[in-house]
């Protein structure tokens, strides 16, 4: 029997951050989640985010299978 996981609402669904490749979620054990960019010097910014200098597009399912990942 597989182990039920609680859907969470991610934090600031409009945010350009959810678009890019850059960003990795951070879960804690008290069910918060930061976003944090892995492209930029400084991880943490305030948000939502509508624009950044190094946004990334994160690829789509169809541009990751032409490549073969």
């Amino acid at each position: 029997m597989s182990k039920q996981v609680p859907e969470i609402s991610l934090p600031f669904p409009y945010s350009l951050c959810h678009q890019c490749e850059g960003l990795k979620l951070i879960y804690t054990k008290k069910q918060t989640i930061y976003m944090m960019c892995m492209l930029r010097e400084e991880r943490y910014f305030s948000q939502p985010i509508r624009q950044c200098g190094a946004f990334v597009a994160k690829k789509t399912n169809e541009e990751q299978a032409e490549q073969g990942e």
